[in-house]
Formats: structure tokens, C-alpha cells, sequence
């Protein structure tokens, strides 16, 4: 089962982003007169009519007030507006207080290991998950030589500094990683980027390549005609594929790297 929970908290960051925006721009009603605006057409021409609250006459605004008249509709919608993502934020606490995608899988991880043996769970759990993901998604598929060697905090061999900072980071967070996993290109020919990690909320795998050297020509070059060869296969920029980049003058820009993590795998 997919925990929303990470999209519900956006979302609601947004309805508090867009309530804050309209609590803004209602105070800057606050020296035009309160009530409301009636339209109406006579001769297919539109009419404004406006009540004044506290008053039972409407009076006829007209058209050389469209600048008034524009404030009050403006107003009208604004409140309503307000209202409305005021309910939504009060229902949207309410259900992400009590909401929790992992309690299915709870029952089964609380139950004594003697019955959990016995049982087959409706839903793997996240245990199960990840170590099906491992099973299907062996590393070290890399057989190319070492030129330089930098170990993981997990103890895999990798080819530069960056690439440990990446693999250490992916470790720190708690995702499951790989490094060097083998893709089968279009022809036939093998490819391994230098990661691949589970979204185990979205039971979503991604691919991650450093491009170290970007701004060395050859090496750019044979990298996009190795990016263009992923998208053959269905490893896009973008949807399931994360680039990081440095050249000899900018490094790794940790900033971004995590950025990309929390948006793609997190």
C-alpha cells in the first residue's frame, strides 16, 4: 500500500500557502465599504447594483466605477476563497492526524514471531519489500577496473569521492541502495549506473549517475549518447532517472543532491 502521507503534507502546505495569500489580500479591503454586489442586464448590458451592509437600498454603480467595481467582485470571490481553504485545511488536519498507511502492515510486524510464520500477511510489509528489492536488484554488476578506490560506509567499493558522499548519504537516510546494478540496453549490451534506490514509500525504484567530468568534452558526450541509451529502456531524466554533475572547478553541490533525494526517493 503507497503511504500519500508525504503528498498529503504538501498538499496542505499549499492550502496554507494560498490561505495565507488570500488573508493578505482581504486586508487590503479594509477601506472599501462592506456588502454586497448584484449583477444584473437590462438590454443585454451589465448592471452592478451594490447593498452596503447595515443598509436595505442598493444604489447602481456605474461602468466610469469599474475600478470600485472590480475591488468589490474581487473581495466577493476572495471570501469565499478564504472560507473555503479554511474547511479544507480544518478537514485535511483532521484526516492526516488519524491517517497511517502502515497500520495493516503493523499487525502483522507486532505479532510474535511464532505466529507471523504461520501467517501470509495481506500486504508485504516494508521488511518484505525491501528485501524483495534487493534480491531483484543485485550491485556490483561493474566488472570495468578500478582506477581509483573509495569505500562506503557500508563497505562497497566505489570509483570517486563523490560517489561515496552519495552512497553514504543514501545510508544516513535509510534508503535502500545499490551500487552498480546491471540495465540491459535496447541491443542487447549491458549498462550500470552507478546507483540504483528504493522509494520504499512508492515501491518505486530510481537510478542515479554522477557525471563527474561534465565539462571535459569526450566525456559528455559519451555520457548524454549513455543517457539517450537509457531513455530506450525506460530510464528517464526526470520521472526514474537523478543526475548529479561536477566538473574540475565545481564540485559536487551536496545542496542539490539533496533536493533531488527528497523530492524522488524520500
Amino acid at each position: 500500500m503507497i503511504n500519500y502521507t508525504n503528498e498529503l503534507n504538501n498538499q496542505l502546505n499549499e492550502l496554507n500557502r494560498l490561505e495565507k495569500k488570500t488573508s493578505n489580500r482581504l486586508k487590503s479591503y479594509k477601506s472599501l465599504d462592506k456588502g454586497r454586489i448584484r449583477v444584473s442586464s437590462s438590454n443585454g448590458v451589465v448592471q452592478y447594483h451594490f447593498k452596503k451592509e447595515g443598509e436595505e437600498k442598493e444604489h447602481y454603480i456605474p461602468k466610469i466605477e469599474i475600478g470600485k467595481i472590480r475591488l468589490l467582485v474581487q473581495r466577493e470571490y476572495d471570501e469565499k476563497v478564504h472560507k473555503e481553504l479554511t474547511e479544507m485545511i480544518k478537514r485535511l488536519e483532521k484526516f492526516n492526524s488519524r491517517y497511517d498507511a502502515d497500520r495493516i502492515s503493523m499487525l502483522y510486524d507486532k505479532l510474535p514471531k511464532g505466529k507471523r510464520e504461520l501467517i501470509a500477511p495481506i500486504l508485504p510489509t516494508r521488511q518484505m519489500i525491501i528485501d524483495e528489492w534487493y534480491r531483484t536488484h543485485p550491485g556490483g554488476k561493474n566488472s570495468y577496473e578500478f582506477k581509483h578506490e573509495f569505500i562506503t560506509l557500508n563497505g562497497e567499493s566505489v570509483r570517486s569521492k563523490s560517489e561515496k558522499i552519495i552512497a553514504d548519504y543514501l545510508k544516513a537516510n535509510g534508503i535502500p541502495y545499490v551500487c552498480e546494478p546491471e540495465v540491459i540496453l535496447k541491443d542487447g549490451s549491458k549498462a550500470c549506473p552507478d546507483f540504483a534506490a528504493l522509494n520504499v514509500r512508492t515501491n518505486k525504484t530510481y537510478y542515479i549517475e554522477h557525471l563527474g567530468l561534465v565539462d571535459q568534452e569526450r566525456y559528455a558526450t559519451r555520457n548524454f549518447n549513455k543517457l539517450i541509451d537509457y531513455e530506450e529502456v525506460g530510464i528517464v531524466l526526470g520521472i526514474n532517472l537523478i543526475i548529479t554533475m561536477e566538473t574540475e572547478d565545481r564540485p559536487l553541490d551536496m545542496k542539490v543532491l539533496e533536493k533531488k533525494i527528497k523530492e524522488y526517493i524520500l
